[in-house]
């Protein structure tokens, strides 16, 4: 129903490497036709500038534009880490943690560099050191600080060690403190703490112990930009480099997944609401571990020095893909709106698992956003260089990939999605032959107006009988119910044994894990869910590897081939799902009252084409 341009697109988890050498705690951020790039180098402050993200490591001009002096700066000049590059409230000023040479680690506090005003380049006028963020606990460990605004006040959230422990060492816990700013440089309330080490996935544990560890965090809002007064300073930098007020909007498009428009709102939707997400993400358990990952603090409104307007996510953003591929450990992320609806992060990760903090190099990738918030693909994406040789669904992917590429007359050793990345960090569209509405990406320039389309489908676990929770990429092998509802049916709201109990023995029987039973697996009480399941329902039935149809009629020992048998009266027959379900499955198991098999579909054709007058 759309128009040529109004294609539906799945997210693309291509992966960029951005740089040859390490880059830890990549920070990047854009203004006048620039991309300002600064990371971790231990004793001195740098930023790279570039027109170009994707060649930045060879295209840019390097500046270094702060060292200190260990005479005159002595209490900041050690351990210089994750410095920020900000524009904030008509200047450019810098974050970075920093500790005393002689006192060490347990020395880092957060403090502040003044640049040039925000409408000049950062790196051609004069830097100057304006000492710690004041009014911050004197007693505090301090690191990883980043700016925003809400609802027009400033804010610093950064990783610190618990305020009750500031009399001594503790490297085991790191927590996340938010602080109101009253200016740039000066805070104006006491840190609240909104983020502890509460799940297993943020632990990394090692002879010394448990590390529970929350930092780096990075504010994001999608690129709506709702909540943010309109400003333009959607991720706190507030000099204009969100997208321009009125090009677009995004809507959730009632299926899981956020819809595009164009300026006019041309594409036709009925019922949209508009969505909005804002929040932190942060990384979490040891960044010297591959174990390194990002997850997500959702702003839910209200005051921000409140915990409770802070809601972590059920499972990481982002973390080192299963299987042994890399890369390893993603963490420390920025993100840069780069206008069109197009959100990207900047993170650095690892080439091996055991790297440590060696070799932590800056990686790009887009982020999509669904009604729950950002999504990134919850791991890796393949990086160019494996050429679709990986083996199962990524493997496969890329080989289409690359035949679309080789279709367009691109280079055949990049794949399609890594290619349009390119492009979208160095301003330019890609050439494609073929734009069509099967085009494997959009690129920004060329057609803005796309859709990130993202399904998700609840499971049941067969042996524990819990929910679970699969974007569409992440959808293990599972078995499928088809019945007939009873009155008393369990309902996603209050589960109860029986029939979904018989499914989750059947498909244990059959070696496999998960199941899908429409009445507990959809949650009824939603519209939108129950719209978007019943819009998803073939493609569940025919990517299921078994459907098990339960004829709580039929009796056990029928022979389905008797005329007279109860099987060919089943009220399974007369149902208005039934053809679907006979016809997408791959394998259709008839089972009776007591989930004994009556036959399969393909051997009671003739029988089952009596009884409903289909196939």
């Amino acid at each position: 129903m759309h128009s040529h341009h109004h294609h539906q697109q799945q997210y693309d988890d291509s992966t960029l490497t951005l740089t040859s050498i390490g880059t830890p705690d990549p920070f990047v951020t854009r203004a006048g036709g620039l991309f300002y790039f600064t990371f971790t180098t231990g004793n001195r402050i740098e930023i790279w500038s570039s027109r170009s993200l994707a060649d930045i490591e060879s295209a840019a001009t390097r500046h270094v534009i702060w060292t200190p002096s260990p005479f005159t700066d002595t209490e900041a000049s050690a351990d210089l880490w994750a410095p920020e590059l900000h524009a904030v409230r008509g200047r450019w000023y810098i974050y970075y943690a920093a500790a005393h040479p002689e006192r060490g680690n347990a020395s880092h506090r957060m403090y502040v560099l003044g640049g040039p005003p925000a409408d000049e380049d950062p790196c051609q006028g004069q830097w100057e050191f304006l000492g710690r963020i004041s009014g911050t606990p004197d007693g505090q460990w301090a690191i990883d600080g980043t700016v925003f605004e809400i609802d027009g006040n400033l804010y610093m959230a950064y990783s610190g060690w618990p305020l009750e422990d500031s009399g001594r060492e503790s490297d085991l816990v790191q927590q996340l403190f938010i602080v109101r700013l009253k200016d740039p440089t000066r805070a104006d309330s006491a840190p609240v703490l909104i983020s502890r080490s509460d799940r297993d996935w943020e632990i990394s544990r090692d002879d010394k112990g448990e590390h529970g560890i929350n930092e780096g965090p990075q504010f994001l809002c999608s690129p709506s930009g709702l909540g943010d007064g309109g400003n333009g300073s959607r991720n706190g930098h507030g000099h204009g480099n969100g997208i321009a007020d009125g090009i677009l909007d995004v809507y959730h498009n009632g299926k899981g997944g956020i819809r595009i428009l164009d300026g006019n709102g041309s594409a036709n939707v009925s019922g949209t609401t508009t969505a909005s997400w804002r929040g932190l993400v942060y990384s979490c358990a040891g960044s010297w571990t591959h174990e390194y990952k990002m997850a997500s603090l959702q702003f839910l409104g209200g005051d921000p020095l409140a915990p409770a307007s802070w809601r972590k996510s059920a499972a990481p953003l982002i973390e080192t893909a299963e299987g042994g591929r890399g890369p390893f450990g993603p963490g420390h992320g920025s993100f840069l709106d780069l206008g069109d609806g197009q959100v990207v992060a900047v993170y650095h990760a690892t080439d091996r698992p055991t790297d440590g903090w060696e070799n932590r190099r800056a990686r790009v990738q887009r982020v999509a956003f669904t009604p729950e918030g950002p999504y990134m693909g919850k791991a890796f994406g393949m990086e160019a260089k494996d050429n679709g040789k990986g083996n199962g669904k990524a493997g496969r992917l890329l080989g289409r990939l690359k035949a679309k590429v080789k279709g367009a007359g691109g280079r055949e050793d990049n794949p399609l999605g890594e290619e349009s990345l390119r492009a979208l960090l160095e301003g330019r569209t890609v050439a494609n032959g073929n734009h069509g509405p099967d085009s494997a990406f959009c690129s920004a320039q060329h057609d803005f107006a796309c859709i990130v389309y993202i399904t998700t489908m609840r499971l049941l676990h067969a042996k524990t009988e819990k929910l679970h929770e699969f974007f569409d990429d992440q959808i293990p092998e599972y078995a499928i119910l088809s019945h007939t509802w009873l009155d008393d049916e369990v309902k996603f709201q209050d589960m109860n044994p029986g029939k979904i109990r018989g499914c989750c023995q059947e498909a244990i029987r059959d070696g496999l894990e998960w199941v899908w039973v429409d009445t507990c697996c959809i949650d009824s009480t939603s519209s939108t869910e129950l719209q978007e399941a019943i819009n998803s329902m073939y493609d569940w039935y025919g990517n299921s590897e078994v459907c098990y149809a339960y004829l709580a009629d039929v009796p056990a020992g029928q022979d389905a081939h008797r005329p007279d048998s109860k099987f060919r009266k089943s009220r399974w027959f007369t149902r208005g799902w039934t053809l679907q379900e006979l016809l997408a499955p791959t394998s259709l198991q008839l089972l009776d009252q007591d989930w004994n098999l009556v036959g399969y579909r393909d051997d009671l054709a003739q029988v089952v084409e009596s009884s409903t007058g289909h196939l």
